[in-house]
């Protein structure tokens, strides 16, 4: 996992985590979204905390440990997810209400998969299901978005909560949706109307999800 100080191991069954990979990420920056692709290799990405005023970037960190900036001139880069073939990486910028669509093997390659542009919700974290539909939970939309491969809106998930965060799917099938959420920016008269945000969320969507790849290093 990629923390303040660090690329780190977590052992959830004793609640230790060790920071193995130092590094200092610049003053004002924090890691935001990652995920392990089919190769082993950990993708993970940092905004600039005030906002993305500044550019951020996303890196990946191979099994021998080499960590290579592979993206950067992202606001607030999110989602950081792959297909089920691993040949698509989609990222969004939560400050352009974009998500993108990368060629894995050549990230120079890439297409406007999906936009919010015109509402108030902004994308944020992902997670891909075993048919390989795209799942994005939307910041400011009380939503949670299932999109097909070639970016269509296929389903809406009503969230109690304004503010969702990120998704990912689990349980003894994979077969739940767990969503994440905030109440961070939120007025004491918007948290009063929604005594749940901050809370997580267990969904079921009728598909299931995909196992995740296991860092190689």
């Amino acid at each position: 996992m990629a923390t303040e100080k660090g690329l780190a191991l977590a052992d959830p069954g004793k609640g230790v985590v060790k920071v193995v990979r130092p590094y200092d990420l610049g003053e004002g920056f924090r890691t935001n979204d990652g995920k392990i692709d089919m190769a082993g290799r950990f993708w993970w990405s940092v905004m600039d905390d005030d906002g993305g005023k500044r550019p951020g970037s996303v890196f990946r960190t191979d099994p021998g440990g080499t960590t290579t900036r592979v993206l950067t001139g992202i606001h607030i880069p999110n989602t950081v997810s792959f297909s089920p073939d691993g040949a698509t990486l989609y990222m969004a910028d939560s400050k352009l209400q974009t998500l993108f669509a990368h060629e894995t093997a050549d990230l120079s390659k890439v297409r406007e998969f999906a936009h919010t542009r015109g509402t108030e919700a902004s994308p944020d974290g992902s997670a891909v299901d075993a048919e390989g539909y795209l799942w994005n939970a939307q910041w400011g939309g009380w939503r949670i978005v299932r999109y097909s491969p070639d970016g269509k809106v296929d389903r809406i998930v009503r969230m109690p909560v304004e503010q969702p965060t990120s998704c990912a799917f689990g349980g003894p099938d994979l077969s739940t949706l767990y969503v994440t959420s905030a109440w961070d920016e939120l007025s004491d008269e918007a948290r009063a109307k929604q005594p749940l945000a901050g809370g997580l969320f267990a969904i079921d969507v009728g598909v299931k999800g995909l196992p995740l790849p296991v860092f190689e290093g």
